[in-house]
């Protein structure tokens, strides 16, 4: 089937050992929380980013994320400083990364910063879609069956899984039908982004509709047409369509966790 309207993913939230750190200040000195290192959809990072202030902080943080601007909120009852610059560990804190730049913002009870992570948002309706409501595999599941009849299946649990080929990705000017494609000047770029991205098995926010990012799944890859465990992709231009400088993903497998 062909999803009937335009989906969205958002990614990139990946926390290492040089942005884990939040240095911030109540007011009698400076308090640095710490990150776990890992790879994180978009609502895991902001959680990790309130665990790490609250787990050293004392009073009771709230950190939020606007999902159609992916713009971070941390707030408090009392006042607080995010240590964006002076902090003792700016050169490996996750202000950056959770989208708060320049100098120190002091004396107020909630910061808002910029957008945060990545957003790819394809310039088609996606073709091949299957979605997750759709696809239920049992895992390592084994079928009994006695001498009388009786069926049991064991199994440890079920997934499930989401197709789809992202296709018509271009740079060309759409002119009066870029209502059907979207046009996009970088859209190939865009698309290398993404591919490079979800290839290294990172995860990724899938919303089947732009207009409501509030509806989303957390998905993995798992195959590409060039690899059977989704670490290599190919842009295949679409000249069997006589169409130069499109291109589609072919068809990729994801797992919904």
């Amino acid at each position: 089937m062909g999803l009937k309207t335009k989906a969205k993913f958002y990614f990139g939230y990946s926390i290492t050992s040089s942005n884990s750190k939040i240095d911030f200040n109540e007011g009698a000195g400076e308090l640095t929380g710490t990150l776990n290192i890992g790879d994180f959809s978009m609502s895991e990072f902001t959680a990790e980013v309130g665990a790490a202030i609250n787990a050293v902080g004392t009073q009771t943080y709230t950190v939020t994320v606007d999902r159609s601007t992916r713009i971070i909120t941390i707030s408090a009852p009392g006042t607080f400083d995010l240590l964006i610059t002076s902090g003792t560990n700016s050169d490996t804190s996750v202000y950056s990364a959770a989208g708060f730049t320049g100098a120190d913002v002091t004396g107020l009870t909630t910061y808002s910063g910029v957008a945060t992570g990545s957003e790819y948002i394809p310039q088609f309706y996606l073709k091949d879609y299957l979605p997750s409501i759709n696809n239920r595999k049992k895992t390592s599941s084994t079928r009994k069956e006695s001498a009388s009849g009786k069926v049991e299946v064991v199994s440890y649990g079920s997934v499930s899984e989401v197709r789809m080929n992202i296709t018509f990705i271009t740079d060309v000017d759409q002119g009066a039908d870029s209502d059907v494609i979207t046009n996009n000047p970088t859209g190939v770029q865009n698309a290398r982004d993404f591919m490079n991205f979800i290839t290294d098995i990172k995860p990724v926010e899938f919303m089947e509709d732009v207009a409501t990012p509030g509806t989303f799944e957390k998905l993995i890859l798992l195959n590409t047409p060039q690899s059977s465990d989704g670490v290599d992709y190919e842009l295949k231009e679409l000249f069997s369509m006589g169409l130069a400088e499109y291109y589609e993903t072919g068809k990729l497998t994801y797992r919904v966790v």
